[in-house]
């Protein structure tokens, strides 16, 4: 197995940990039910900074995409944070988890449905890899359309998670918490997409803050109702300054935007959850709102 060193590592050599790290990703996505929490990758080939993160979640991609006929049919975004803005918030959107009917099927997360509320913008014309930038007119040019759309949230590991088959000694359980690159190698919480109807792209554009009202109804007694209303805002107060940022950094990687891929570039509201088998409805404000009901994945979760 290769180490992945504190020092500097060679590219071929950070290449051949991101697939080593890539294979046992896929494999755990592959054995792994609804029911039960994904395995650690082993420390050595733990992710320790971004462009290791990166190349992991690239080659896993490849693999879902080829060996899985999965492919990624758009992105999840946000702007950079941390110190001298390393963390950087990229994760692909892969076809199979993509919905648009109700009932839609999730993982449950500690028994309950868990999503985030967030506009989707569909590209129409593609945006390939430039040797020059796109300009913010332009990125918005090749914008189509936005829709209300929820991102479904999956922890696939354990809150405190170092499972003891990975653990160097029994005092080391539980001693390092799942890092942000190790979620980024897997996909950054990404589940997969709820989609739900078109917003008019000028009040989409401009939508920094939402007024919220959720409103869930029970299967069995359908009179009552549970709701209530809270404010929400864009993390940046702009959803398109996080996609500008992406088509960007994809250019820079050498990675092409093709037409009809949809970008999602934060929640309004954090994290929300709901119980399974009950009518969602949830009002965007002016925009529109979204009606679904999620019922519990039972089988092997999408891959």
């Amino acid at each position: 197995m290769t180490h992945i060193s504190t020092h500097k590592i060679t590219q071929p050599a950070m290449q051949q940990i991101a697939q080593e790290a890539a294979q046992l990703l896929l494999d755990s996505r592959l054995n792994q039910t609804a029911h039960n929490s994904a395995i650690r990758l082993p420390k050595p080939l733990r992710p320790q900074t971004f462009d290791q993160a990166w190349l992991t979640q690239q080659a896993l991609t490849a693999q879902r995409a080829q060996t899985l006929l999965n492919p990624v049919v758009g992105w999840k975004c946000g702007l950079p944070f941390g110190q001298a803005l390393q963390n950087k918030v990229v994760a692909p959107i892969f076809k199979a988890g993509v919905q648009c009917q109700s009932p839609c099927a999730v993982v449950l997360q500690n028994g309950a449905c868990a999503f985030e509320p967030e506009l989707g913008f569909t590209l129409k014309h593609p945006l390939p890899a430039s040797k020059t930038a796109y300009t913010q007119e332009q990125i918005m040019a090749a914008i189509g359309h936005a829709n209300l759309v929820l991102e479904l949230i999956e922890n696939r590991y354990e809150p405190s998670t170092d499972n003891a088959d990975n653990a160097d000694n029994a005092d080391d359980l539980n001693a390092q918490p799942v890092s942000f690159y190790e979620q980024l190698a897997d996909g950054l919480f990404h589940q997969g997409l709820w989609i739900g109807p078109r917003v008019p792209l000028d009040m989409a554009f401009n939508a920094g803050c939402i007024d919220f009202s959720l409103e869930l109804k029970k299967s069995e007694s359908p009179n009552s109702t549970d709701t209530r209303t809270f404010s929400g805002q864009h993390p940046n107060l702009n959803p398109l300054a996080p996609l500008f940022w992406l088509v960007d950094f994809l250019n820079q990687q050498g990675i092409d935007l093709p037409a009809g891929h949809m970008i999602i570039t934060g929640s309004y509201a954090g994290l929300l959850t709901c119980p399974p088998n009950q009518t969602l409805t949830l009002s965007y404000g002016t925009l529109g709102k979204i009606v679904v009901s999620f019922v519990e994945q039972e089988s092997k979760r999408s891959v």
